[in-house]
């Protein structure tokens, strides 16, 4: 009898964790099928995004020429490419000495490119008779973020050790000390007209330079949260900065005081950019959403939901346009087509023909238009 009572028990038992089993082997196989592949689809596939038949070339940092025909950019690896908008062809493919690419910045005719590494040198590309040519820069500790004047002729250089400098591209010399702090330097940037310098610390921080004074002209604080992104506005009268909180912040840039602020969402904001007019500004976040605010107030034009992570986003030099680079499986650098009503904020006396979808690329994205 005990036998009997005990196979009743351990046959219904064993039925359970038979099926159990099998069910959980069945859902690893289902994950596996359905992985990530590890190629992305054909460039300029026709849904208006430019994708890369390979991961390490999928941009997750560009900036375009003025004239708007070409980008700059890198991806996974240890190349930069030069590369043409509309066909996505890449025109020029720069290998760095060193390992590991940590940040590119160009000037705006692309004629010179500059590159920070993981391991401490600074590389500097200069165009000559149509073929770029690279030499050592300087050789800093731990330089994190960089950027370029218009002529490619000066660096600006920020380290983890809190040291923000300006450097001849040419021959290599510091030409300003702007701050020696024990805190680490999260972004640097030239002003428009390169009279000021903007630069932020991982204390949340703003601070903004003037190199004519030589002296800190202003310093402001939005919350305890670092400053993730950050930018002037094409006249150079206002500053964009996206934050960790998810907020965006846009100031007055001669007195540091705040304009317009608005919650975005709970996640990080990774990039913003002006328009260039300067009546809208873009946002791109961790979770995929681009949203285009009024530069005035903050308050939402229009939304984009994408999947990914958007490292980046650029208006394109006429405005119609906001590029966005994404990074991770989704890899790949989009275009988003901006409404004629919405575009006429970025575009003032503009008689463009009516854009009559106003979707963004691809087929997966969803969007919402104020």
């Amino acid at each position: 009898m005990n036998w009997i009572f005990r196979s009743q028990w351990f046959l219904p038992i064993t039925a359970a964790l038979a099926l159990t089993a099998a069910t959980v082997v069945g859902l690893g196989c289902d994950r596996l099928s359905i992985g990530v592949p590890a190629t992305l689809s054909s460039a300029t596939n026709g849904d208006g995004n430019i994708h890369n038949t390979d991961r390490s070339r999928s941009p997750v940092e560009f900036v375009f020429s003025a004239d708007g025909s070409t980008y700059v950019s890198r991806g996974l690896g240890d190349t930069v490419r030069v590369c043409d908008v509309e066909t996505n062809l890449t025109l020029h493919s720069l290998t760095t000495p060193t390992k590991g690419i940590r940040r590119v910045v160009c000037n705006r005719d692309a004629s010179s490119i500059l590159v920070i590494s993981r391991d401490g040198p600074v590389v500097i590309f200069t165009r000559t008779d149509g073929r770029y040519r690279s030499r050592m820069l300087h050789r800093f500790k731990r330089p994190v973020v960089c950027d370029l004047s218009e002529d490619g002729r000066q660096a600006l250089l920020g380290t983890e050790n809190g040291r923000v400098e300006i450097r001849d591209t040419e021959s290599g010399k510091c030409l300003q000390l702007i701050a020696t702090d024990a805190r680490r330097v999260d972004l640097v940037r030239f002003s428009p007209d390169e009279k000021r310098v903007l630069y932020t610390c991982n204390d949340g921080t703003i601070h903004l330079w003037d190199r004519r004074q030589a002296a800190e002209v202003a310093c402001f604080l939005a919350n305890a949260f670092p400053v993730r992104t950050a930018t002037f506005s094409p006249d150079g009268l206002r500053i964009a900065t996206g934050h960790n909180d998810g907020w965006l912040h846009v100031w007055d840039a001669d007195s540091g005081s705040e304009l317009c602020s608005r919650k975005i969402g709970d996640v990080p904001l990774l990039s913003v950019d002006f328009s260039p007019c300067g009546r809208l500004v873009a946002c791109g976040t961790c979770l995929g959403d681009i949203t285009v605010r009024n530069a005035s107030d903050c308050a939402e034009q229009m939304t984009w939901f994408s999947q990914g992570v958007v490292k980046q986003v650029e208006f394109s030099p006429d405005g119609t346009t906001v590029f966005a680079a994404f990074s991770g499986p989704n890899a790949a650098l989009r275009r988003f087509e901006i409404p004629q009503d919405v575009g006429s904020l970025a575009e003032p006396n503009s008689s463009r023909p009516q854009n009559n979808s106003g979707t963004p690329a691809g087929d997966a994205d969803k969007f919402r238009h104020r």
